[in-house]
C-alpha cells in the first residue's frame, strides 16, 4: 500500500487558514477591547474624576489590561468561525481527502493559541500592572481636587474612618498656611468618626472648619515603615490632613456633649495615590512581599499602631512603677517643661486611659510643674488621669501623653493657655488643665 500524503506539511492551507483566523481574532479582540475600555471609562468620567480629555487618555491606558478579557474570547470566536466556514464550503473534507489529517487542519489554531499563550502571559506580568497604575493615577484625584469635587457636590468625604461633609465650599489661597499645598475653608461642616468596625463612634458639627492638606516631605513612611517605597520598590509620598474647626459642638466615644468656644484639630495621614493591591505589581515585585509584608499599606498601618500602642502601655507602665517605688513620677514637655505627680498607683482599667490614685484616700492629686525658664506652679487636682490615646497615632512618631485634669485648684501664675483662670486674683481657681 503507498504511503499517505499526510506526512507532507500543508504550507498553504495553513498560511490561508491562519491569515483568516489571525484577521478575525484582531477584528474581533479591537471591538471586545474597545467596548471594554470605554465601559470602565464611563463611571470615573461620571464622577467627575476625568475630564473629557483625560477620559479619552484613559480609554487608551485601558486597553492593554482589556487585552487580559479580550483576546481568550476573540481567539475562541475566530477559531469558531473560521473552522465553521471550512466545515461548511466541504473545504475539511476536500483536504482530508488529499491526505490531509484533521489533527494537521487543527495545527494553525494550535500554533496561535500557544503564542498568545505567551504573548499574554508577558502582558499580564509586565505590562498590565503598569499600565494599572497609570490609570490609577489618572482615576485617584490627589486628596484635595477629590475632596472639593465630592464636598461641592453635596456630598460627603470619606477617609480613614472620617466622614466629612459641609454646606460651603470654598478653596483658599495655600500660601496662608505654612507648608500646606492646598487650604479649604467648609461653612457649617460636619464630622463623624468611625471606628473599625464602620460603627459611629463621635460626631462634631462646627461654625466653620479649615482643612489644610501638606505633601510628605519624605518618602511615605508614616505609616509605610518598610523605607518608604511600596512593593513595587518605588519611593511614594503621601499627604498629611489637618483641619481646624471653630466653635466646635459634638459627643466623644462615651456619648457626653463637648461643647467649645476653642478650636478643634485633628490630623489624619493619606497614602499615596498608588494604593497597594497585587493587581498593580510584577511577580518579580511580588515576590519581594514573602521578606517585606509591610510594604503594604494596610499592614504595615497595623503595625504601626501596635508599635505605638505597646510603646505607650509600656510608658504607662512605667509612671505606675515610679508612683508605686517613691509615689511620685515625672513627665516632661516638649517644651522642655518637667511635671511631678505625686500618687499611689495607676488605676487598673483601659490600657491608654489610666487614673491616677492619689497617695491617701480621698486626698486629691498634687503636681508640681518645673517651667523651662526657672519658675515653679503647684496644682492640686480632684481629679487626674494620664490619656496616651491619640487621634493622629498614624504620623506619630514618639509616645506622646496628656495629663487630663479635673477641678483644678492653683495658686501659681500660669500661662494663659494652660490653665484656664481668672486674671490677677489672689483666690485659687478652679478650672480644667490639659498638659501635653
Amino acid at each position: 500500500m503507498p504511503a499517505r500524503a499526510s506526512a507532507k506539511v500543508p504550507i498553504k492551507l495553513w498560511s490561508y487558514i491562519l491569515t483568516d483566523l489571525w484577521r478575525l481574532l484582531l477584528l474581533t479582540t479591537a471591538v471586545i477591547v474597545t467596548i471594554l475600555a470605554l465601559a470602565i471609562t464611563i463611571r470615573p468620567l461620571a464622577d467627575g474624576k476625568l475630564t473629557p480629555l483625560q477620559a479619552i487618555q484613559f480609554m487608551g491606558l485601558a486597553i492593554p489590561p482589556m487585552l487580559a478579557y479580550a483576546v481568550p474570547f476573540g481567539a475562541g470566536f475566530a477559531a469558531t468561525l473560521v473552522y465553521h466556514r471550512l466545515a461548511q464550503d466541504n473545504e475539511l473534507a476536500a483536504a482530508h481527502a488529499g491526505g490531509v489529517g484533521h489533527r494537521s487542519v487543527l495545527m494553525p489554531a494550535v500554533i496561535s493559541g500557544v503564542l498568545l499563550v505567551g504573548v499574554l502571559g508577558v502582558i499580564s506580568d509586565q505590562v498590565i500592572p503598569r499600565f494599572l497604575r497609570t490609570m490609577e493615577s489618572y482615576v485617584r484625584l490627589s486628596i484635595a481636587d477629590w475632596m472639593v469635587v465630592q464636598l461641592s457636590l453635596g456630598n460627603t468625604f470619606e477617609f480613614n474612618g472620617t466622614v466629612i461633609g459641609a454646606e460651603i465650599v470654598e478653596t483658599l489661597d495655600p500660601e496662608r498656611v505654612e507648608g500646606a499645598k492646598t487650604v479649604i475653608a467648609l461653612g457649617k461642616p460636619a464630622f463623624l468618626f468611625l471606628d473599625n468596625d464602620r460603627q459611629a463612634k463621635s460626631a462634631a458639627t462646627a461654625q466653620r472648619a479649615f482643612l489644610a492638606i501638606r505633601p510628605s516631605e519624605t518618602p511615605w513612611d508614616g505609616p509605610d515603615a518598610g523605607g518608604g517605597a511600596g512593593a513595587d520598590g518605588e519611593a511614594r509620598f503621601g499627604s498629611v490632613v489637618t483641619i481646624v474647626a471653630e466653635n466646635y459642638r459634638g459627643t466623644d466615644e462615651d456619648g457626653v456633649v463637648i461643647t467649645s468656644d476653642d478650636t478643634f484639630r485633628y490630623d489624619f495621614a493619606v497614602p499615596p495615590a498608588i494604593v497597594d493591591d497585587p493587581k498593580f505589581f510584577t511577580y518579580t515585585e511580588l515576590r519581594t512581599l514573602r521578606d517585606h509584608p509591610e510594604r503594604f499599606d494596610f499592614i504595615d498601618e497595623f503595625r504601626h499602631r501596635l508599635a505605638l500602642r505597646t510603646a505607650s502601655v509600656e510608658y504607662l507602665a512605667d509612671i505606675d512603677a515610679d508612683l508605686n517605688d517613691d509615689t511620685r513620677a515625672s513627665l516632661t514637655t516638649a517644651e522642655g517643661d518637667v511635671i511631678t505627680i505625686a500618687g499611689r498607683h495607676l488605676s487598673a482599667g483601659p490600657a491608654l486611659q489610666r487614673r491616677i490614685i492619689p497617695a491617701t484616700p480621698g486626698a486629691p492629686i498634687d503636681i508640681t510643674v518645673n517651667r523651662a525658664d526657672g519658675t515653679t506652679e503647684r496644682v492640686s487636682a480632684a481629679k487626674a488621669v494620664l490619656n496616651a490615646t491619640s487621634p493622629d497615632e498614624l504620623t506619630r512618631k514618639r509616645v506622646e501623653t496628656r495629663l487630663e485634669l479635673e477641678h483644678v485648684t492653683t495658686t501659681g501664675r500660669s500661662a494663659a493657655e494652660d490653665i484656664r483662670r481668672a486674671p490677677e486674683s489672689a483666690e485659687p481657681v478652679d478650672g480644667v488643665r490639659r498638659a501635653r
